[in-house]
Parts: C-alpha cells; sequence; structure tokens
C-alpha cells in the first residue's frame, strides 16, 4: 500500500524555529492510501496528526497565523516542496526523508498568509494512526 500526504485542505497548529530547523504541526494532515497504482485506481482518504520537519535551514518566512496552537484552524489553501527544481506538487509519497542540495518549500493558508523556506532536508513524520474519513474512486 502507498500512501501520499497532501497539503490542501490540511491544517496547521503551530511553525516553530529553533536554530536551522523549523517544524510545523499537522493536528490534521490528509492522507490518500492506494492498494494499486496512486491515483489511477480507487482510494480511501484518511486524516493524521503529523509533523513537517525543515533542516538545514538557509532561509525562512513563518507568517503570523490567526489562530495559532488551536486544531481546526489555519486551513492550508495549497502547498508544494521542490528538491532541486523538481516540483512535488501538492503531494508527497509518506514516509518522506530527502536531504539535497537545494530543497525549497511553499505553503499558502487560505486566509493568504504564506510560509517559504529554503534548506537542505525535509521530512515527515506521522504522530497519529490515520483516522478513515472517505473512500473516492479516481
Amino acid at each position: 500500500m502507498r500512501t501520499f500526504a497532501e497539503f490542501h485542505d490540511s491544517r496547521v497548529k503551530a511553525i516553530s524555529q529553533h536554530g536551522n530547523e523549523v517544524a510545523i504541526e499537522f493536528p490534521h494532515m490528509y492522507l490518500y492510501l492506494f492498494e494499486g497504482e496512486p491515483f489511477q485506481e480507487p482510494g480511501a482518504g484518511y486524516s493524521q496528526m503529523g509533523r513537517l520537519v525543515f533542516w538545514g535551514v538557509q532561509s525562512v518566512e513563518v507568517p503570523e497565523l490567526p489562530n495559532e496552537g488551536k486544531d481546526d484552524s489555519n486551513y492550508v489553501w495549497e502547498g508544494s516542496i521542490w528538491v532541486n527544481g523538481h516540483q512535488l506538487n501538492g503531494v508527497f509519497e509518506v514516509p518522506l526523508e530527502v536531504q539535497s542540495t537545494r530543497i525549497d518549500a511553499e505553503i499558502r493558508f487560505n486566509q493568504g498568509q504564506v510560509f517559504k523556506v529554503s534548506c537542505s532536508g525535509v521530512s515527515y513524520s506521522g504522530l497519529s494512526d490515520p483516522r478513515f474519513i472517505e473512500r473516492y474512486r479516481t
């Protein structure tokens, strides 16, 4: 089974920076689970608490989130990660752990805030078991 995380409609609780590391806490990260060919065959949607960590940060723009610390706020409108110029547009395969010479990411929130980072590494870890939301067909 293959799993992908999607930025759109996920929610962010907090963004924190410690030294050259930035962590984003998601009380709800939307996951797609596929038994067959991803995005070509039917699958299921799940929700998971998770953490996206960027390390080796060279530059970062962290917006103020209006509902920092609240689980059901700060909806993500869209997001992308670029690894050496190759775009992972809106979704990324889980588990994720990438180290490279150049990683860029941008996350846009539904209220207009934008998070941007340039770094040398990124990882995503689930902090809870996935919770079933829906089945869908492609």
